[in-house]
């Protein structure tokens, strides 16, 4: 479990406690009347709250990663499609992903069309009658990393609101840093650099193929 997961365990846990406490307090404040809670009650209680959460975290005990590419002004999108072509950061990203699980949101799956071969391919979407051939389909952030839980490794490869909820469990971040600035609609969430130390560093100068100068950057959690 990585420092950020075990921050929120721990806090959920305190909550628990408090949650069970107050419920102490509620019973002696009602015991001449007909609502009474009895101690053996309060540790069915305790017991059912304590083992979910305990079973909650148990599937975060994978490795979560981002991989994404990032404007100079944090743009990675623009009308759920991607604004720029750099066939050397697609093949970083392909090398990187393939034969895991890659967990996306429906809008960035559907601006891709198909699902990317060689990997297990999880789609997130509120819509409970969406299917995709040869997709898992989920209806949160935490079902797609329970189904992805027997994977070394699982990566989260948008949209904007997913990178949102997953960063505070997030253990790795593959960005690609495209050193040119775009129009855009969707928006990287701004990292915390304390929070980060970079493990890699590789730059790219333009070719015939790859139009802007662009650095992939590593990023590991501190512990």
């Amino acid at each position: 479990m990585n420092e950020g997961i075990q921050k929120v365990y721990n806090i959920v846990k305190i909550r628990i406690n408090y949650f069970v406490y107050s419920l102490s307090l509620l019973s002696e404040t009602l015991c001449n009347s007909s609502f009474k809670l009895y101690h053996k009650d309060l540790k069915v209680v305790t017991k059912f709250l304590r083992g979910h959460l305990d079973k909650f975290f148990t599937n975060f005990n994978i490795m979560i990663s981002i991989i994404v590419a990032v404007a100079e002004n944090n743009v990675i999108g623009k009308d759920n499609d991607l604004i720029w072509h750099l066939p050397r950061d697609l093949k970083h990203f392909k090398e990187t992903t393939t034969g895991h699980y890659v967990i996306q949101g429906r809008k960035t799956y559907e601006s891709c069309g198909k699902p990317l071969p060689n990997r297990t391919n999880v789609i997130i979407t509120r819509d409970k009658n969406y299917k995709v051939e040869n997709c898992i389909i989920v209806h949160s952030l935490e079902d797609a990393i329970k189904v992805a839980k027997e994977d070394s490794e699982a990566f989260i490869i948008g949209g904007g609101k997913i990178y949102e909820q997953v960063l505070p469990l997030t253990d790795r971040i593959y960005l690609t840093k495209i050193h040119h600035s775009f129009e855009g609609d969707t928006y990287f969430p701004e990292l915390n650099m304390d929070d980060w130390t970079e493990i890699d560093q590789r730059k790219f100068e333009p070719d015939e193929k790859n139009k802007y100068p662009f650095t992939i950057l590593t990023y590991d959690r501190k512990k």
